[in-house]
């Protein structure tokens, strides 16, 4: 069981525009909203997807038994900055084990690791201020 289709409602996206967006078919997202095994890759691309969007979810949202908490919404600046980080770290790793040595490739992925997480560091984070008292 997953929240496929609770996360695609989340969204508010028809089948086929999750599916464009992770890069499946309409029809492999209506048999993973059905209860079909949802591979750990097509979660990985469905976090980056909702983040690209500015939502937040985690696998425990994907695979979890119980229902979603409300939606918690990620920082766009922080939301924004990841997802091309991270998909400009996969692209240098792919080129570098096309063409170099697997000790270079693990030098890249390491740099591109620190540069994340120094941004992220660098990234602020939203503060949650107390409600105001009755006025």
């Amino acid at each position: 069981m997953n929240n496929v289709k609770a996360i695609r409602q989340r969204l508010e996206l028809t089948q086929e525009a999750l599916a464009k967006g992770i890069g499946c078919t309409q029809g492999n997202v209506g048999h993973y909203e059905r209860g079909q095994s949802l591979p750990p890759e097509m979660a990985r691309r469905l976090i980056a997807f909702a983040a690209e969007l500015g939502h937040c979810v985690s696998f425990d949202d994907i695979y979890s038994q119980r229902e979603l908490p409300p939606p918690q919404p990620t920082t766009e600046p922080a939301a924004a900055a990841m997802v091309p980080l991270l998909q400009s770290g996969l692209e240098k790793a792919e080129q570098a084990l096309a063409d170099e040595p697997t000790d270079r490739v693990a030098r890249l992925i390491k740099r591109n690791r620190t540069q994340a997480l120094a941004e992220i560091a660098a990234t602020p984070q939203p503060t949650t201020e107390p409600a105001a008292a009755g006025v």
